[in-house]
C-alpha cells in the first residue's frame, strides 16, 4: 500500500514463485536463471508457466471458440471504476443465486453503473498456498453472472481461485458477453465502502486465452 496526496494505491496482486498454487490439472510453475553476473555481462531468468497463473485475467477466448484473445481487446476494456461487493459471510463453495447478489447489492447499498468493474470479497485470499484454496470459496451461479450482463459491467474480478464452481456457468455468460474476468486477487479488504479505480492490464500476448497482470487500485483519500 502506498499513499500519496489525496491518493493511496493498493496492490491487489499475489506473489508467483516456483511451486506456487495453480488450478489443479496445471503445471505448477517453473523459474530458473537463464544467465547469471558471475558468467555474463547481465541476469536474466526463464519462466515457465500457464497464463492463468496466480493473478491473472480471462477473456472470451478461454471459454469461446473464436473469441477474441488478449491482443484483440482494447486497452481500456482492462480499467474503470470499480465496485467491491462483500460476499465473505457465505458459506464457502457456494454459489450465490441472483436473488442473494440483489438482495447483498441492496443490503451494502450499492449501484452498478455501466462499464463498471465489480469485484467480489470473500476472504478467500488468506488462504492461498492451503490445500483446500480450491476446493472452498464463494462464487456466482450463472443466473447472478447473468444479471451483471445485464448492468452493462465491463470486468468482475474475485479474491479467490474462480469466479464460479464447475461446471463454470458464470464463465460461459460473462465471457461471450465481453466481460473480463479477474482472479486470484487480493487485499480487497482495502477497498470496501471505498470510491476506487482498477487497474489490471496483461501482456500482449498473441492468441493467447489470458494473461498474468499487476492489478492495482487507486482509492481517493476523503
Amino acid at each position: 500500500m502506498i499513499s500519496n496526496k489525496n491518493t493511496t494505491w493498493i496492490d491487489l496482486t499475489l506473489p508467483v514463485y516456483n511451486g506456487s498454487p495453480v488450478f489443479p490439472g496445471q503445471p505448477s510453475p517453473t523459474f530458473f536463471s537463464w544467465t547469471t553476473l558471475d558468467l555474463h555481462p547481465n541476469a536474466t531468468t526463464a519462466f515457465f508457466m500457464v497464463e492463468h497463473t496466480g493473478t491473472h485475467l480471462d477473456v472470451p477466448s478461454h471459454f469461446v471458440k473464436n473469441g477474441l484473445s488478449v491482443e484483440k481487446i482494447p486497452v481500456d476494456r482492462f480499467c474503470g471504476r470499480c465496485l467491491i461487493i462483500d460476499i465473505s459471510h457465505f458459506k464457502p463453495g457456494e454459489s450465490l443465486s441472483k436473488e442473494e447478489l440483489q438482495k447483498t447489492i441492496n443490503e451494502q447499498g450499492i449501484t452498478v453503473f455501466p462499464n463498471d468493474i465489480v469485484l467480489f470479497y470473500t476472504k478467500d485470499s488468506i488462504r492461498y498456498g492451503h490445500k483446500d484454496y480450491f476446493k472452498h470459496y464463494a462464487g456466482l451461479s450463472g443466473e447472478a453472472a447473468q444479471y451483471l450482463v445485464e448492468q452493462k459491467i465491463k470486468g468482475v474480478g474475485i479474491d479467490a481461485p474462480s469466479i464460479d464452481h464447475a461446471p463454470y456457468d458464470g464463465h460461459r455468460v460473462f465471457l461471450p458477453a465481453g466481460v473480463i474476468i479477474y482472479e486470484f486477487l487480493t487485499n480487497l479488504e482495502y477497498l470496501l465502502k471505498k470510491e476506487a479505480f482498477f487497474y489490471a492490464f496483461p501482456l500482449k500476448f498473441n492468441n493467447c486465452t489470458g494473461s498474468p497482470i499487476r492489478a492495482v487500485a487507486q482509492v481517493k483519500d476523503r
